[in-house]
């Protein structure tokens, strides 16, 4: 049960420095701005519940 409890928090400690890592390189490269931009272009954020909703009771 030790070992498991020591590979546990191994795998916590990583996963930590993982996501402080990639969370300085992402900020660091204004990649965020970059995604919202595209997410944009490609139609993501807008809010189109209602064209949904149309099609759903469409049919």
């Amino acid at each position: 049960m030790n070992a498991v409890e020591r590979f546990i928090k191994k795998m916590a400690i990583i996963q930590l420095l993982f996501l402080l890592f990639f969370q300085l390189v992402f900020h660091r490269e204004h990649t965020f701005t970059k995604w919202k931009t595209l997410a944009r272009y490609e139609g993501v954020i807008e809010n189109n519940y209602t064209a949904i909703m149309d099609a759903i009771s469409s049919k």
